[in-house]
C-alpha cells in the first residue's frame, strides 16, 4: 500500500472510514433499539384477520397480540386499541406510514400510522387512487372528487383516468 503525500486523498479515505462506521451504527441502532428484530417478528404465528387482535406496548415496539391470552401474533393490516386503529407490518405498528391499508373491514386512510377518520377526498395506494369519506375507501362511490390535484371522476370508488370530460 502506498502512502498518499496528497493530504486531500488522505483526510477522503477517513471520510469513507468515518460514513461506513456511521452507517454500520445506524444499520444497528434500528435492530436493537426496537425490541423487535424482523428475524424475531417472524417467529410469531402469521395470522390474516384483525378480529380477535389489539394493540399492545412491549418494550419499546407497539405489538399486536391476541385479546384471549395476550399472545403476540405476526399481523399486517390495521389493528385496534383503546387509542385507536393503526397500521401493523410483521406484527408492529408503523407509525411512519402514511397512505392506505386494509384490515377485515374496509381500506383506511392512514397518516403516521394511524387511521385518519377525519380523512375526506381523494389519496394513492399501490393500487390506485380512491374516494375516501370519514377514512374509509368508499368502493359505492360514483361521481366527482377533488383533491389538490385537482378534480377526478371516480367509478366504484376509484379514480376514472379513461374519463374524458364532459
Amino acid at each position: 500500500m502506498t502512502k498518499h503525500s496528497n493530504p486531500a486523498v488522505r483526510m477522503n479515505w477517513s471520510a469513507v472510514l468515518v460514513s461506513v462506521l456511521l452507517g454500520v451504527l445506524l444499520f444497528l441502532g434500528v435492530f436493537f433499539l426496537s425490541n423487535t428484530s424482523p428475524a424475531e417478528a417472524r417467529s410469531y404465528p402469521i395470522v390474516r384477520s384483525c378480529k380477535g387482535l389489539t394493540v399492545k406496548q412491549v418494550g419499546k415496539s407497539w405489538v399486536t397480540v391476541k385479546k384471549s391470552n395476550g399472545a403476540r401474533v405476526n399481523y399486517t393490516g390495521v389493528a385496534e386499541n383503546s387509542n385507536g386503529w393503526w397500521r401493523v407490518v410483521g406484527g408492529v405498528v408503523d407509525f411512519k406510514y402514511t397512505g392506505i391499508a386494509e384490515n377485515d373491514y374496509g381500506w383506511w386512510r392512514i397518516e403516521n400510522g394511524k387511521v385518519d377518520f377525519n380523512a375526506d377526498g381523494v389519496f394513492q395506494n399501490f393500487h390506485g387512487w380512491w374516494k375516501v369519506q370519514d377514512g374509509k375507501v368508499d368502493f359505492g362511490y360514483n361521481g366527482f372528487a377533488d383533491n389538490e390535484n385537482g378534480t377526478w371522476m371516480i367509478r366504484n370508488g376509484k379514480v376514472d383516468f379513461n374519463y374524458g370530460g364532459l
